[in-house]
């Protein structure tokens, strides 16, 4: 083997390392952006869930729950002993 081919063939074989290593630390930079935008919505939906509770709070505290069925009264003398 020349040594003309031998420079080619570890010139490949650094460049492929070198374009390796890119790859992935340019994988790694937008898994990392990924995360952080998903975790900034995270926190977003969650506010406006912690907000919507605590309108239901109030609401259930302030006034009665609507009833769609009309009041009904019960007997009491449904059951019979045995």
């Amino acid at each position: 083997m020349s040594a003309n081919a031998k420079f080619w063939g570890l010139s490949i074989v650094v460049l492929g390392l070198i374009t390796r290593s890119t790859v992935e630390s340019y994988r790694v930079v937008v898994s990392t952006q990924q995360v952080a935008e998903a975790q900034a919505l995270e926190q977003r939906v969650l506010a406006k869930l912690d907000v919507v509770r605590a309108k239901h709070q109030n609401l259930a505290r302030t006034s009665p729950a609507p009833s769609s069925r009309p009041a009904t009264t019960t007997v009491a003398a449904e059951t019979t002993p045995q």
